[in-house]
């Protein structure tokens, strides 16, 4: 790694850099096993195609066959087969009463996109990956889908989705969710300024964290004293 790229990632967090740092190593990979990511990514790929529908055509049915369409056939990836077909099950359970219940959102201005946000108060850039954003007139609704339900990785979303936000949507009352189709679970919350110090505090400190996990020679700082300012 270079000096230069070394500087950068130290001023990067993506949300696997957050679950690692505010996560013990035990939790860390209980978060990330390789069959929870496959969940994650099938998961993903159903949603987004469930609204790329029309509205009309958003139905039970549709997201039966979505399911059976995106959803891994690799049992072996899963603890058992049991494991496999529980999965299966509560997952296709949570997805049609959330999608359901949200069948009318009409084309979202943002569908499971990945943004990178330079957060110019504590200097450092975030990189989250955003699912459902729809608008109105005066608000917006953003949601998060999930497969795991840790409290510190889902306070540490909050947190970055707060900046997001403020950076991005400033003005606007927000309602945020952040749904869990493992579990069935729901963290709302609303984006108030208040917040904006809190999450700006929270990040700083594990942006400080990942810095000292990753520190700078002697010889790599007075490179970066030499050649500022580093561009973002």
């Amino acid at each position: 790694m270079t000096v230069t790229s070394l500087i950068s990632h130290r001023s990067f967090l993506s949300e696997a850099d957050i679950a690692s740092l505010t996560c013990c190593p035990c939790c860390y990979k209980q978060m990330y096993p390789s069959w929870l990511k496959v969940v994650h990514q099938s998961v993903c790929r159903v949603i987004a195609k469930y609204y790329q529908l029309p509205v009309e055509r958003r139905s039970c049915l549709r997201i039966l066959e979505l399911i059976g369409e995106q959803w891994t056939k690799d049992t072996g990836l899963f603890e058992s087969k049991k494991h496999y077909y529980k999965t299966l099950i509560t997952t296709t359970d949570h997805l049609m009463q959330f999608l359901q219940a949200d069948r009318n959102i009409e084309s979202p201005i943002i569908l499971f996109e990945q943004i990178d946000t330079w957060i110019k108060e504590i200097n450092v850039r975030l990189q989250l990956h955003l699912h459902v954003v729809s608008l109105t007139p005066d608000s917006f609704t953003l949601k998060k889908y999930v497969v795991y339900h840790h409290p510190i990785y889902i306070e540490s979303l909050k947190h970055m989705i707060t900046l997001f936000c403020h950076h991005h949507l400033n003005g606007l009352a927000g309602n945020i969710e952040i749904i869990n189709l493992l579990e069935g679970k729901v963290t709302k919350f609303n984006i108030e300024q208040t917040q904006v110090r809190l999450s700006l505090d929270y990040i700083e400190l594990i942006k400080n964290m990942k810095q000292e996990a990753f520190p700078l020679s002697m010889d790599q700082r007075g490179f970066r004293r030499q050649n500022q300012p580093i561009r973002h």
